[in-house]
């Protein structure tokens, strides 16, 4: 058994992380080790997060390929967010632009397409990275309407 200094409570050792340093139980308990490190990191997010950016800008080749064995290993993961991601985004351009077909008002999610007034669109897409940068376009201009409008499958074809 040992005692928790900022629980007051008594806990087995096993409660307890080990110091590699000390050779020894920390004084507090797994938990409030926990808490105190969540504490921390909201108290100090913007020191941390320079450091972070610091760490980047001296080896980017480094987390690179971290980030490319981490997206290996979690592929599903990955692209389950990122479908998260470009649906949400969707959905937003979609509600901005005005949620139904311009033409005939059908509100059908399934069937409606975000269309570039005056086409050119396959153009912008390839320009501005893929869909997911078309959507962000859209979403930083406000929602133009003059640009871009929402039209069910059948009209935009």
């Amino acid at each position: 058994m040992k005692f928790c200094k900022r629980c007051s409570t008594d806990k087995e050792a096993a409660e307890f992380y080990f110091d590699s340093v000390r050779q020894r139980l920390y004084s507090y308990c797994k938990a409030c080790h926990y808490a105190m490190t969540e504490d921390y990191r909201k108290r100090n997010k913007f020191k941390l997060g320079e450091a972070q950016r610091k760490r980047y800008r001296d080896n980017p080749e480094k987390f690179r390929e971290k980030s490319a064995k981490w997206r290996e290993c979690h592929r599903e993961t990955f692209l389950a967010r990122n479908r998260r991601q470009w649906f949400k985004r969707w959905n937003t351009c979609v509600d901005g632009l005005g949620g139904k077909c311009a033409c005939c008002g059908i509100d059908k999610r399934t069937m409606l397409h975000i269309d570039h007034i005056g086409g050119e669109g396959n153009k912008h897409r390839k320009a501005a990275g893929g869909s997911v940068g078309v959507y962000n376009e859209i979403i930083a201009l406000g929602f133009p309407r003059d640009r871009f409008q929402i039209l069910c499958a059948n009209c935009n074809l």
